[in-house]
């Protein structure tokens, strides 16, 4: 199926375009981890966002979120978290993307496509990494 642009959302894309944090002098770090359950619980997300922090994490997959609905929500750690779960508002299934504080300028867009793939873009430099 064909996604039409009016499901694509954007977090602020003017902002991303003018600063985009894509320059990194590191290496990205990336992770997944299958919650059981958030649930938008404000301890559960405050551990979350520990764990980020704890593991250095840049980019984190996340599953069975428990959230209904779409959304992005801001972590205690300043990392930006994006779900897409149920749109019948039962708590179950739903996956979710974490991108640290260093990363989430640049986030271009993201697609909720249904409570099991959420897609993402993000603005990066091609490196040429021949010798």
């Amino acid at each position: 199926s064909v996604i039409s642009s009016e499901y694509i959302t954007q977090l602020d894309p003017v902002e991303n375009k003018i600063n985009p944090n894509s320059f990194l002098k590191h290496g990205l770090t990336f992770g997944t981890w299958n919650v059981l359950s958030l649930v938008s619980s404000s301890s559960q997300l405050f551990q979350l966002s520990q764990c980020i922090t704890q593991y250095r994490l840049d980019l984190l997959g996340i599953t069975e979120t428990h959230i209904p609905g779409t959304g992005t929500e801001l972590l205690e750690n300043g990392s930006v978290l994006i779900y897409s779960g149920r749109v019948d508002s039962v708590k179950r299934q739903g996956v979710g993307l974490s991108l640290s504080k260093r990363i989430k300028n640049s986030l271009i867009s993201y697609v909720p496509v249904s409570e099991r793939i959420l897609t993402a873009r993000l603005h990066s430099k091609q490196l040429n990494t021949r010798p």
